[in-house]
């Protein structure tokens, strides 16, 4: 029974297909009042239509996310390479995916508050931002957490996407 629920899934069909592509990024030791970054971009020339299926953030404690796609890129952070999710197929992704970086001239398109306490009573949190967005070529996203916690923190960010 579970398989085939599985097998129905039009997301596991695409994996079959290699077209399904994750990435996770863990932010070490993020101190109170904070802001870290994740850029994601579907360039121009990479003739394919991303289908982002989740946008995950958990934290170790309380934050702010905030959801970008009208932002300047200052300096690019540092690139991150998303995995097939089918680990036999040769497809590679077209994502650009970078930690860090500086940005200006942000446009807030979508804001989360992340629940989990502060210092000892720090409980983290999962926070789901969205899923199926799509991206056509030249598009782009910035990802955003800020600590609230009142202490020092890990977070990290995960993106599942399709692409074709």
């Amino acid at each position: 029974m579970y398989f085939s629920n599985v097998i129905n899934n039009p997301i596991f069909s695409k994996v079959i297909e290699g077209k399904v592509f994750k990435m996770a990024h863990r932010f070490e030791d993020v101190s109170n009042g904070t802001t870290v970054y994740l850029y994601f971009g579907n360039p121009s020339n990479s003739n394919r239509t991303f289908t982002l299926a989740t946008i995950e953030v958990v934290s170790q404690g309380q934050g702010r996310i905030d959801l970008s796609k009208s932002f300047t890129v200052d300096s690019a952070g540092t690139d991150i390479t998303p995995i097939n999710l089918n680990f036999g197929s040769t497809k590679t992704s077209k994502a650009s995916v970078k930690h860090g970086g500086s940005y200006s001239n942000i446009t807030q398109n979508l804001s989360i508050a992340v629940p989990g306490g502060s210092s000892v009573r720090a409980l983290g949190a999962l926070s789901e931002i969205g899923e199926f967005t799509l991206m056509p070529a030249d598009s782009e996203i910035l990802i955003q957490f800020t600590n609230t916690s009142a202490s020092t923190i890990d977070c990290s960010v995960k993106l599942i996407w399709v692409e074709e």
